[in-house]
């Protein structure tokens, strides 16, 4: 079999829809599947690989981090008579992944997605509720061919259901317990920070209100986690200069 994922996001870019297709495609490789990757160029450097095929792209707005492709229709369809995919995979429904199902419907090969953005809840955050309506239409026009549509959480699961979207299924996620180990814990941290706290939280990931920061404000400022608790934040984002005038010592 032979795969062509078309995506917004592919690493070094790192964010979770980048990781999980960077595992998904090592998985492939490991095991001899031939694919090929529609990605957008990257604003770090990134090193050739024939299997990945990247064009000139723009920041999206809601997400600067993020690029839109601006793919050579022309140039994407001689690559991909060339390599003749046997599966279409989608990640994204944006520019790319437009190309990569109109290449799938005319010639009849099958498609499947992954869902990779809670848009709800980015439309709430942006207020921008006004396009919601428009945005679920076009989300059903979509990914209506797909033969399967993989979504990451129970929850997803849940909101996709209320929205009548068909085919769905969990693509489970697991911990790789040769990274994340306790083996691998280490006194360097708290020399480097000035932990003397007993327990260590953190948090790891992008510092922008889709990700319901004020949660976890509410639960840094608990009194039950003043005395013996120390924050960690590991990240980026419009909310980073925020985040620390709340919380000065984290």
């Amino acid at each position: 079999m032979k795969i062509a994922i078309f995506t917004d996001t592919f690493t070094p870019d790192v964010n979770g829809c980048a990781r999980t297709l960077k595992k998904y495609t090592d998985y492939l490789e490991a095991r001899g599947i031939p694919f090929k990757v529609f990605a957008p160029e990257s604003t770090h450097e990134t090193q050739f690989s024939s299997s990945i095929r990247r064009f000139t792209s723009l920041p999206f707005f809601l997400y600067p981090e993020c690029r839109l492709a601006l793919p050579n229709l022309l140039k994407m369809k001689s690559e991909l008579h060339t390599f003749h995919p046997d599966l279409i995979h989608i990640a994204t429904p944006f520019n790319i992944g437009l190309a990569g199902l109109k290449y799938a419907k005319k010639q009849n090969i099958p498609i499947v997605g992954s869902y990779h953005t809670d848009f709800d809840q980015y439309l709430a955050y942006y207020d921008l509720h006004m396009f919601s309506k428009l945005l679920w239409k076009y989300m059903h026009w979509f990914y209506k061919p797909f033969q399967k549509i993989f979504v990451p959480s129970n929850e997803t699961l849940r909101q996709l259901k209320a929205k009548q979207f068909k085919n769905l299924s969990i693509w489970k996620r697991g911990v790789d317990c040769s990274l994340f180990h306790p083996d691998f814990r280490s006194g360097k941290v708290r020399e480097q920070y000035g932990i003397k706290e007993k327990y260590l939280l953190s948090y790891v990931g992008r510092l922008a209100p889709e990700k319901d920061l004020e949660t976890l404000l509410k639960i840094a400022d608990h009194p039950a986690l003043q005395k013996d608790v120390h924050w960690l934040i590991a990240g980026d984002g419009p909310l980073k200069k925020n985040l620390r005038n709340a919380l000065p010592s984290i």
